[in-house]
């Protein structure tokens, strides 16, 4: 026992009390009692008083507690599309889940049973209904981990038929479980007759009058002797089609044809195989391929002071790159202001007697990137604007040879891995000696590395501010990497790759208008659908006061949904939740500061059928998971027999936790029923004696 004040103060309490008795029953004048009852009375009254004055002290009594865990079951049931494309779907939309009621309920009489779907996402639930059109059998086991991290789970039940079509293999989430899994093998091993296409491959964005190729790559299991017809359509039109005789039992083939980007915008292409003799399903014979399709060039100038190869280094890097048009002058041949330019490429400029000032306040004024290339700084003759984030001190006419050295925190861009496998292996630079400055906007992607020591001297480095984009190379020397690239690749690359990212950055135009709303381009049919938006004020500082309006509009059928945005912090949010599969266009709308500000967009919602592609159960998968941690595996009659299967396991039984706990006296009924029965026998034997 404990209290919030010294427990020397008990017999100051007994003293209280005892003076108190006294001072009631001590005086000879006072009530006339017998002796014994006097003596009685006055040891009640020294008690209650003394147990009174205890409590003013808030004593406090220590104790232990004990609680009961039950042992937690997992279990995972798979809600994918797989499951009832099998022969037996009718066992897993009726037999099944009244098998699986029947198990839990038992189950939650002596344990706690948490139940989750799983597909695409996972989420709680027992009752599949099958319409997921993934699984991620990875997440599932990652998210146990994390939500029953200390907790008495006693094993996760995983119900499955092995197919992971999304995630990472489950084996090494499971891993890390410190409980049996026992998995139930749902699905069919057998190899079916089945006809299907199993991938595509084509580019996602391509450039309007470009042609480009789709690749379908079709399988055939058991169907030796069949023929098929393959077609490819375009706004219902058959744009391509071709006979194919399968020869054999494994069958594998790669169709290719180049079709043209006719117009701008989506262009959906659906695939489809015709039916065969024999064939288990045709849920995977037909498939969409959607291409985005864009009528926007980047015009590029080259100005140069003299003739280098670096130049036509960097022109043959994007030579073949649609997204560009590339145009070569000698600063001389330059006129500034005859066309507007998306991005100016300097080298070995500007200079004191060349200073390119209109052609920096072309960029300046109209958001062009700027791609300096200023050599060796031979003679110090080459001066880089301040807004390009260096500056460069130089004492003496010296010259470095420095190789490169990748930033690892550089992030504006990711950097092919062949690039950086490379990278310590190119040719070194020329670079001049001197004191380097960077202003705090820039960001380093290369430093240079001097006598095999790495220094913090940029060899290639971005920036940012006011006055736009700026890129530089430092040095002379860089077509000998694209050389360099071709001798141990046989092709460009990784140098092109480079180049490429580089000439991206500095074309892409920040949006600077007062309302904007982001969201992708294309989602498959089991996302979920959300679109953001920001409204500004003059300042451009961030205003989430108005209401931000949404119309949606379905290509399809034509039908128009309103919406409205939802405030964040500081922005809005709406959720659209799935759609079925075709195109749809958006307009949001706000009222702010007098005006009506509008933009539009679309979106395509693409159907997924990757669980339609192999429908072969992947039992071995499931043998594995059971393995780990003393689990089992079973076949979906033996349901009934996992129950005794769980409780015979003598790893998984309650956890008793015993925690010290303080219960203050005051809140114990046992001292309250003390005080009350000796007041209450004071009380009456004081009436029985005929006072009051």
């Amino acid at each position: 026992m404990s209290s919030t004040y010294s427990l020397w103060f008990i017999p100051l309490c007994l003293t209280v009390g005892t003076a108190y008795a006294f001072l009631l029953y001590g005086n000879k004048h006072g009530y006339a009692y017998p002796v014994k009852v006097k003596r009685l009375l006055f040891i009640i009254r020294m008690l209650a008083v003394s147990l009174l004055c205890f409590l003013l002290l808030r004593p406090v009594v220590d104790g232990r507690s004990k609680e009961v865990e039950k042992p937690v079951l997992l279990f995972g049931i798979d809600n994918s599309e797989s499951i009832v494309l099998t022969k037996d779907s009718a066992y897993y939309r009726t037999e099944y889940p009244k098998q699986l009621h029947w198990l839990t309920e038992r189950l939650s009489r002596d344990y706690d049973v948490d139940c989750y779907l799983i597909g695409d996402s996972v989420r709680r639930g027992d009752t599949p209904d099958f319409t997921e059109k993934a699984t991620n059998l990875a997440r599932f086991f990652s998210q146990m981990e994390q939500r029953y991290l200390n907790r008495n789970v006693g094993a996760i039940i995983c119900l499955s038929d092995g197919i992971c079509t999304e995630g990472e293999d489950p084996l090494y989430t499971a891993k890390r479980l410190k409980y049996p899994i026992y998995t139930v093998a749902l699905g069919d091993t057998s190899e079916v007759c089945d006809l299907r296409i199993a991938k595509t491959r084509c580019s996602r964005n391509v450039h309007l009058h470009n042609f480009f190729p789709i690749e379908i790559l079709v399988q055939a299991n058991r169907l030796k002797g069949k023929q098929t017809h393959l077609q490819v359509l375009k706004k219902g039109q058959v744009i391509f089609e071709k006979e194919l005789s399968v020869n054999r039992n494994d069958y594998s083939e790669w169709v290719r044809l180049n079709t043209e980007a006719t117009e701008t915008g989506y262009l959906h292409y659906r695939i489809r195989l015709s039916e065969v003799e024999g064939e288990y399903t045709i849920a995977n014979n037909t498939t969409d391929v959607i291409v985005k399709v864009l009528d926007e060039k980047h015009k590029v100038a080259i100005i140069y002071r003299a003739p280098h190869p670096d130049v036509a280094a960097i022109s043959e890097a994007v030579k073949e790159n649609p997204l560009y048009e590339v145009e070569s002058f000698s600063v001389e041949n330059f006129k500034a202001g005859a066309q507007p330019y998306a991005m100016y490429i300097l080298h070995q400029l500007p200079t004191a007697s060349q200073p390119m000032e209109q052609v920096l306040q072309n960029a300046a004024k109209n958001g062009a990137g700027l791609l300096f290339f200023p050599g060796d700084l031979s003679g110090g003759t080459v001066r880089l604007p301040a807004g390009c984030g260096l500056q460069l001190g130089r004492d003496k006419e010296l010259q470095n040879d420095a190789y490169a050295v990748l930033n690892p925190d550089f992030a504006d861009f990711t950097l092919s891995n062949d690039f950086v496998r490379m990278l310590p292996d190119f040719p070194p630079l020329q670079l001049p000696f001197g004191n380097y400055k960077l202003s705090s906007s820039a960001s380093v992607c290369l430093y240079q590395k001097i006598n095999r020591i790495s220094t913090r001297y940029p060899l290639f480095f971005l920036n940012e501010g006011p006055q736009g984009k700026t890129a530089v190379f430092l040095g002379e020397g860089w077509w000998r990497w694209r050389i360099h690239n071709y001798l141990h690749e046989g092709n460009h690359l990784a140098f092109d790759h480079l180049i490429g990212q580089v000439f991206q950055f500095l074309v892409t135009r920040e949006d600077q208008s007062l309302f904007r709303v982001k969201g992708k381009e294309v989602y498959g049919e089991n996302e979920e659908i959300r679109l953001d938006a920001e409204v500004y004020d003059r300042n451009y500082a961030l205003n989430n006061r108005p209401e931000v309006r949404l119309e949606l509009q379905s290509l399809t059928d034509n039908s128009k949904h309103e919406y409205l945005f939802s405030r964040t912090l500081q922005a809005y949010q709406t959720s659209l939740g799935r759609l079925p599969e075709g195109e749809y266009k958006w307009s949001a709308s706000v009222d702010w500061q007098g005006t009506t500000m509008r933009r539009t967009g679309h979106f395509y919602v693409q159907a997924v059928r990757t669980e339609a592609v192999s429908l072969t159960a992947d039992h071995q998968l499931l043998l594995n998971l059971s393995s780990i941690n003393g689990g089992e595996m079973m076949a979906p009659a033996s349901l009934r027999n996992l129950e005794k299967k769980l409780r015979s396991n003598e790893q998984i039984k309650p956890l008793a936790h015993y925690s010290k706990r303080s219960h203050p006296l005051l809140d114990h009924i046992g001292a309250w029923v003390i005080l009350i029965l000796l007041l209450g026998g004071e009380w009456f034997l004081r009436k029985w004696s005929g006072n009051y």
